[in-house]
């Protein structure tokens, strides 16, 4: 495509371009990443918290880029306009969101999100797997990187980068995959790199403090995940509300059409909700309905997320009764209150991703009525991340456990030692502290019998440890799994 086309397709025709008479040739690619460019290709410059892409405009020329798109006042090596065409923009990361959703064509025609502190891991899988079940070949993109697997490769983060999602999203169409669902997290929507979505319908399920090493505070937090309603949701597009939290009227008032969900709820009420040995009931009134459902579901917490995701679908036409026969086979989500599952396992153990004190809580919470002895909980705090979480996470697993283990989680650059002090101070004098996490989860099985329930909490999902800047394998699961093993023989 040529240059000049690329740019009047996304609507940005109004950009100056200076520079050789590249806008006549044919960009072959885009990329953010100064290493991965190509000949032909349109580098972007982005600015950044630590560096300003456009330092790397030269190295970018030099790899044979055509174009580079900078910021309006990016200053840029004398010359640099001889080699390539420089394009200046005034929102430099909006403008390459446009610009990537316009060459990586096509891209899915139905488009939903999910916001918000917790759930959104679940509420974007649940409602791809209840699409799926309805004959619709709908994509995923998050945490669990693009699912279903094997369309195209995806970094495990909760919104990739523009150019990573606009090529997987690509090749999703290209395979047929006409619905997207994806997590919209706060870095992912402050940083515009969802801005040339387009979202029929989108969900916010709850706040709590998290992420504040980058938010100045809540406030701006709770402006950076509202973003994705008063921005992205498309004219005639629906908002999914939790009715159940504080923030329900604010958001309410920000949109033109919302559907709420929740035990407070006008449109999707829980009536009832109990547990089961398999998982939990629920009974759930909408649009003159009363739908039942049994869900292989541990967790009370999940029925807000299975609400949120019936919220999404019944918001593009999918009416109740395909909802119902929908949402009776999901299935639960890796790493989020995952059973470990050993023949004949001496004790019980859970997974989850829950990194938050609100989340950690939560999660306690739900686990509860499924102990019938103690609740043992493993967990821990990463490194380079909001240092204010944890004691607040400490005091939640000292308040809602019967053994509260601290561990490591991911340290990175961090001393561990120093974080597992500032999780202690939140807690009370009987903590146990057992640094290596391996041995933790060790440690915690063998103190438990078979009716307690072990907990380990902040990695879900997570294939490795974040040690220094090493990513060594690790999963909580598979470790969990052969400490059951061990301590059954």
């Amino acid at each position: 495509m040529q240059l000049s086309d690329l740019i009047s397709i996304a609507g940005l025709s109004n950009l100056e371009t200076q520079g050789t008479d590249a806008p006549g040739h044919d960009i072959t690619g885009i990329e953010i990443d100064s290493r991965a460019v190509k000949p032909g290709a349109l580098f972007c410059g982005l600015p950044g918290s630590q560096v300003d892409g456009s330092r790397f405009a030269q190295a970018a020329a030099e790899a044979g880029a055509l174009a580079v798109l900078v910021s309006q006042g990016a200053s840029l090596p004398a010359g640099l306009e001889q080699q390539v065409a420089i394009i200046r923009s005034p929102e430099p990361r909006r403008a390459t969101a446009q610009l990537a959703a316009s060459f990586y064509r096509p891209q899915p025609s139905v488009n939903l999100a999910v916001t918000g502190t917790n759930g959104k891991t679940s509420v974007a899988d649940f409602t791809r797997q209840m699409l799926s079940s309805l004959g619709r070949n709908a994509v995923s993109v998050g945490t669990l990187g693009l699912q279903p697997e094997g369309l195209a490769s995806l970094p495990p983060l909760t919104t990739p980068d523009v150019v990573s999602l606009h090529k997987a999203l690509q090749a999703a169409s290209l395979a047929d995959y006409d619905a997207l669902v994806i997590e919209a997290s706060s870095h992912g929507l402050d940083q515009r790199r969802l801005d040339a979505l387009s979202f029929q319908a989108a969900a916010f399920t709850n706040i709590s403090r998290d992420h504040l090493d980058y938010h100045a505070d809540m406030e701006d937090y709770f402006l950076a995940k509202a973003r994705l309603f008063t921005d992205l949701l498309a004219g005639d597009g629906i908002a999914v509300l939790n009715a159940d939290i504080p923030e329900f009227p604010r958001l309410k008032g920000m949109v033109d059409r919302h559907l709420s969900f929740g035990s407070k709820a006008q449109d999707i009420k829980l009536f009832e909700q109990h547990a089961t040995p398999q998982g939990q009931h629920l009974e759930i009134a909408m649009a003159g309905q009363l739908l039942k459902l049994d869900l292989p579901l541990i967790g009370a917490f999940q029925a807000t997320n299975v609400l949120a995701s019936i919220g999404l679908l019944y918001a593009i036409g999918i009416s109740p009764d395909e909802l119902q026969a929908a949402a009776s086979d999901l299935k639960g989500v890796p790493g989020r209150m995952e059973t470990v599952v050993v023949e004949d396992a001496p004790t019980n153990v859970l997974v989850d991703y829950a990194h938050t004190a609100d989340a950690l809580e939560t999660v306690l919470k739900a686990a509860r009525p499924h102990a019938k002895g103690r609740l043992i909980t493993i967990f821990g705090a990463g490194g380079d991340r909001d240092k204010g979480k944890r004691p607040l996470m400490g005091q939640a697993a000292f308040a809602y456990s019967d053994l509260a283990i601290v561990t490591d989680d991911n340290p990175r650059s961090e001393d561990p030692a120093i974080i597992r002090q500032e999780v202690l101070a939140g807690m009370g004098e009987n903590a146990v502290e057992v640094g290596d996490r391996a041995e933790a989860i060790a440690f915690a099985i063998q103190q438990a019998g078979p009716d307690d329930l072990v907990v380990i909490a902040g990695k879900g999902h997570e294939q490795g440890q974040t040690i220094g800047s090493e990513i060594l394998p690790f999963s909580d699961t598979e470790v969990a799994r052969q400490a059951l093993e061990n301590s059954r023989k």
